[in-house]
């Protein structure tokens, strides 16, 4: 049995490497293209498709590495670092991007504005990770939930929270307060339209997660028709779309345009393509959601 067990783990090796690489890939480009994208190409363009989409994407992204973070295999001081690595890396592209549509722009004059847009970014982004995260902490420490490989060979043990991951824990939120603390003291801004804009982007990122991840990570790694799992995650998205224009043209009184209905469903469905691809992938590969405590 062991010697089985090693020998599914090298057949797999090389498909999990070349198939997240290629993902790895595919967001870096989305990460570093959206900037230019955006400058070049005007809402009702036709290529303002591919902006939408990369939204789509871009938000994907960080529901993927979220889920990593928190549902993963492997010890959390272990994910959570390895997790955040990889979203700075993203995010290096998309600053990289952003900076070159200022040059194609010859806007050298906004070069200041530029680095400084970029580093609140980047000390906003713990706090932005511990948002997305916090649905899946919630299933996670509450419900047990988990992903991992199905193996005979191998019994899965739910950890409980122990005081060093509480005080691991603790530490991550304080850094993540901090970095806010500093970029409200470098946003052009006041700090308390800072901070409104702050909890509302904080809460809003909690909530996307909560009715996206959540239901992408069950449709693909617990149902055991993953294709029709997924085909649900798409109708859910289209649903989506329908309730958000109706309660956006409810409240503006004003009916939502053609361009705008695409853009939302293209967000959408990327959304739900960008996330339920690698699951699929990890599914394939033989990872499983497990919910309930193990005794």
């Amino acid at each position: 049995m062991r010697a089985r067990v090693i020998q599914c783990a090298k057949r797999f090796r090389p498909a999990t490497v070349g198939s997240f690489a290629a993902v790895a890939v595919v967001l870096a480009t989305v990460n570093f293209s959206i900037a230019p994208l955006m400058g070049e190409f005007g809402p009702r363009d036709w290529m303002a498709i591919l902006v939408y989409i990369s939204f789509g994407l871009i938000a994907a992204e960080g529901g993927l590495i979220a889920i990593c973070g928190v549902l993963g295999t492997g010890h959390p001081l272990v994910r959570l670092p390895t997790s955040a690595a990889i979203g700075f890396w993203l995010y290096s592209y998309w600053a990289a991007g952003y900076a070159m549509s200022f040059v194609w722009s010859q806007s050298y004059y906004g070069v200041d504005r530029c680095l400084k847009q970029i580093s609140v970014g980047l000390l906003c982004l713990p706090a932005g990770y511990l948002a997305v995260q916090l649905p899946l902490w919630i299933v996670r420490l509450g419900f047990a939930w988990r992903i991992e490989r199905i193996d005979p060979a191998h019994v899965a043990v739910h950890r409980p929270l122990s005081i060093r991951d509480m005080m691991v824990a603790t530490g991550l939120v304080g850094i993540a307060l901090a970095g806010a603390r500093a970029a409200s003291g470098i946003a052009d801004e006041q700090e308390s339209v800072f901070w409104a804009g702050f909890g509302i982007i904080s809460a809003s990122l909690a909530g996307i997660s909560l009715i996206s991840t959540l239901p992408a990570v069950v449709a693909t790694l617990r149902v055991r028709k993953p294709a029709i799992g997924t085909a649900v995650i798409f109708v859910y998205a289209i649903t989506a779309v329908v309730i958000t224009i109706v309660i956006i043209s409810w409240f503006t009184a004003q009916r939502v345009r053609s361009w705008e209905t695409v853009g939302f469903i293209l967000v959408a469905t990327s959304l739900a393509a960008g996330l339920t691809t690698p699951l699929l992938i990890a599914r394939r590969l033989g990872y499983r959601l497990s919910w309930g405590r193990l005794e």
